[in-house]
C-alpha cells in the first residue's frame, strides 16, 4: 500500500492549503440554503465560542485550548481530527486527576474509566446534564482506540460532539 498524498508531509508550497479531502464534504449554507464545500470557518466556528468556566484551573484551560487548535488545524491535515479527539479526552483525564488532587484524594495513577467512576461516585457531575453511565463506557473506549493505535477516523461533527462533551464534563468538575 502506498501512502495517499493527502497523508504525506506537506512542503512549503502547499502547507497552507486545505487537506485535499475537504473538497469531498459539503455543508448547507444557512443564508443561501445551497450546498457548498467546507471552508476554514466551518472548523473555526464550532470551537471559537467553546470555553471552560473561570473556575477551571488555568493549566487545564491551556490544555483544552490545544484541543481546539488541533480541531481547527484539521482543516489543513484531516487526520488531526483524531489527535484533537484524543487531546480532548486527555484534557478530561487531566481535569479529573487535578480535581482529585484539589480534593486531597489519593488514588494513584488510575485509568480514565476509573477516574470517571470515581467522579460519578462523588457526584461531581450534574446528572441532568451528563449521562454518566454512557460516559463511563464510551469515552474510555474512544480514548483507548486512538491511544493504542487505530485507523478509525471520525468526521468533524462527531469529533466536535466529543470535544463539547469533554468541555461540559470539565466544567461540571469545577462548578
Amino acid at each position: 500500500m502506498t501512502i495517499p498524498k493527502s497523508d504525506m508531509l506537506r512542503d512549503s508550497k502547499n502547507v497552507m492549503e486545505p487537506d485535499p479531502r475537504q473538497k469531498y464534504f459539503e455543508i448547507k449554507d444557512r443564508q443561501t440554503n445551497k450546498s457548498r464545500e467546507f471552508q476554514l470557518e466551518d472548523y473555526l466556528n464550532p470551537v471559537k465560542n467553546l470555553h471552560l468556566n473561570n473556575s477551571v484551573p488555568d493549566d487545564i484551560k491551556v490544555h483544552f485550548e490545544t484541543t481546539k487548535n488541533l480541531f481547527l488545524y484539521s482543516w489543513f491535515a484531516y487526520r488531526f481530527l483524531s489527535v484533537a479527539q484524543l487531546h480532548a479526552l486527555a484534557s478530561l483525564e487531566f481535569a479529573l486527576k487535578e480535581k482529585l488532587q484539589i480534593e486531597n484524594i489519593s488514588k494513584g495513577n488510575i485509568s480514565l474509566g476509573k477516574l470517571l467512576k470515581e467522579a460519578s461516585k462523588r457526584d461531581w457531575f450534574n446528572r441532568k446534564e451528563v449521562n454518566i453511565e454512557v460516559i463511563e463506557l464510551a469515552l474510555p473506549q474512544l480514548r483507548n482506540e486512538i491511544a493504542h493505535g487505530s485507523s478509525t477516523l471520525l468526521g468533524k461533527d462527531e469529533v466536535m460532539l466529543i470535544i463539547k462533551e469533554c468541555a461540559k464534563l470539565i466544567n461540571n468538575l469545577f462548578r
